[in-house]
């Protein structure tokens, strides 16, 4: 039996959300609106937006999020710190980030060259190290096995992280780190995806 909590994200909170016009960045928006009037900030490095992607954004502005718009490199200190300007002049705060951006390497570890390793890693880890040195509140995403249950759990410690967007069909190990976080952070069901722990039931 799934533990009820009433936490989660602010219906009319304010969030950034990178690699905004990827899927999984949109998905999340979905979510998000479907939650409230929420405030959402979608920061990618892409300059010009496809008709499809246009369309998304439109419909989640129709259904009662605010949208803005930010380009960015979330690898680039200058680039990002702008960005979050332009983010807190327009809505004055930032309650919570997903990190939901990425470059893909289709190739096995041991394939992949110096070169690959870093553009894969830039995105995923400069970018957290930056958001976290620029004081930017966390959300993590979690749809794989890493990371481990048992470093969230270490992670909610950290006074920048405000909750997990767990996406992994495991429900209990969804219960369990719950139960044992113990209300330091808020755990949000990754309902939005197949894989999710609400697809179990």
């Amino acid at each position: 039996q799934l533990e009820q909590q009433d936490s989660g994200p602010r219906t009319d909170g304010v969030y950034l959300l990178r690699g905004g016009f990827g899927s999984l960045g949109l998905e999340t928006a979905r979510m998000l609106a479907g939650r409230g009037r929420p405030k959402l900030a979608l920061l990618s490095r892409l300059g010009e937006l496809s008709a499809e992607r246009r369309t998304c954004i439109e419909e989640l502005g129709a259904s009662g999020a605010e949208m803005l718009i930010v380009a960015a490199d979330v690898g680039d200190r200058d680039s990002l710190a702008a960005a979050l300007r332009q983010v807190r002049d327009q809505f004055g705060s930032i309650d919570g980030v997903f990190h939901a951006a990425g470059v893909t390497e289709d190739a096995l570890l041991r394939n992949l060259d110096e070169a690959s390793l870093r553009r894969v890693l830039r995105a995923k880890v400069q970018g957290t190290v930056l958001l976290d040195e620029l004081a930017a509140p966390t959300m993590i995403y979690k749809k794989t096995d890493i990371p481990s249950d048992d470093l969230l759990l270490e992670l909610a410690d950290h006074p920048k992280v405000v909750g997990v967007k767990y996406a992994v069909n495991d429900i209990d190990g969804l219960n369990r780190v719950i139960r044992d976080d113990d209300g330091r952070i808020d755990w949000y069901c990754g309902n939005a995806e197949r894989f999710a722990p609400f697809f179990m039931m």
